[in-house]
């Protein structure tokens, strides 16, 4: 519904009040997934109840260096018009 609202209105605020309100739920989503995704592992097996959060902080360490490699503005004006 959210990616609906800012396919219409793409240049909302990202500041604003709501804005950060819903950035604070998405964020309390996803953890409540995967944590609920450990319990599930951690009922089927202690061993991969256990592993899953490493699993998960690793992928997360290698994610955000990938991301924070990403060039955010092209060096060459003539690369945005392609």
């Amino acid at each position: 519904m959210v990616n609906l609202v800012e396919e219409q209105y793409p240049y909302g605020r990202a500041r604003s009040t709501s804005a950060r309100l819903l950035n604070l739920c998405f964020i309390m989503g996803a953890v409540a997934t995967f944590v609920g995704m450990d319990a599930v592992f951690w009922h089927i097996s202690w061993l991969a109840g256990v592993a899953f959060p490493g699993i998960l902080l690793v992928m997360a360490l290698v994610c955000g260096w990938y991301v924070s490699d990403l060039d955010h503005e092209p060096d060459d004006p003539d690369e945005t018009q392609h």
